[in-house]
């Protein structure tokens, strides 16, 4: 699919040794008789309900360039600016006020929390959850846009418009004028060019950037990955090495697709 992989574009993460897409949530799931997600406690109702009020605002455009420039990105135009994110922010914050958090990681290509037997080892349990979210907000973003599936994409897709990515692959991509005019157009016609073209262009998106890569620029992407997220990786890491020593990853695999993009999932196959 192409979300994961323009998310990791975007964010420049590319750790492919542990799982690095999650959501923390105040609240807990079960999984129904249908396979469906819910609430462990319909008690959690209202919060849930506030909860998913408060990643609308989160999940804008604005928001997430906020975020991505906090880790170093340097949009090209000023356009999305928000300034109301740190009021969104604390909002989204007070979700997990004086409940403990659950820590699922997502299926990188079905976005999806998962959830494992009788709650053995999937969800971790977070005490004092706003504040530990405060300061891996940027990373568990990725995850946000992963759970929103097309809605996710488009968001990427205007991110990409904005010249909001952290991989140093951003300048060679800005520089192929083809592709991002005719994203711009997609973008800026909105619903009106359907879903299947914006996809279209995104995967050619991904066919150039993955062109473009040699051992020079993949050092250099590790390094600056090293830079921008090494403490925000080193917390899920310790995690993992406290509560999943065996480290079960609530079944994930690492897969690699075709671009040589490692995707943690529960597939088995791929598709070309």
């Amino acid at each position: 699919d192409l979300i994961a992989p323009l998310c990791r574009f975007v964010f420049n993460v590319s750790e492919s040794s542990i799982p690095t897409s999650f959501i923390v949530l105040p609240y807990k799931l079960k999984r129904g008789a249908n396979g469906s997600l819910g609430l462990t406690h319909q008690s959690d109702a209202d919060r849930a309900l506030a909860f998913a009020e408060s990643l609308v605002e989160m999940n804008k455009t604005s928001s997430v360039m906020h975020l991505l420039s906090s880790q170093g990105a340097s949009p090209t135009t000023v356009s999305s600016k928000n300034n109301d994110f740190e009021s969104y922010k604390k909002v989204f914050l007070s979700s997990y006020k004086d409940v403990r958090g659950y820590l699922y990681l997502l299926d990188e290509l079905q976005g999806v929390p998962l959830l494992t037997d009788d709650d053995v080892l999937y969800p971790f349990e977070i005490l004092n959850p706003s504040v530990i979210i405060d300061k891996v907000l940027p990373l568990m973003q990725m995850g946000m846009i992963l759970m929103r599936g097309e809605k996710g994409l488009a968001v990427l897709a205007k991110l990409l418009c904005e010249g909001c990515a952290l991989s140093p692959l951003k300048s060679a991509l800005e520089k192929n004028q083809g592709i991002m005019n005719r994203l711009r157009q997609v973008v800026q016609d909105g619903e009106g060019r359907g879903v299947a073209e914006l996809r279209t262009i995104l995967y050619e998106v991904l066919e150039f950037v993955s062109s473009q890569c040699d051992e020079k620029l993949i050092e250099r992407r590790k390094q600056m990955e090293e830079l921008q997220w090494k403490d925000q990786i080193s917390w899920l890491r310790i995690l993992f090495n406290t509560f999943d020593d065996e480290q079960f990853y609530a079944g994930l695999r690492p897969k690699m697709d075709k671009r040589l993009t490692t995707l943690w999932t529960t597939v088995v196959d791929l598709e070309e």
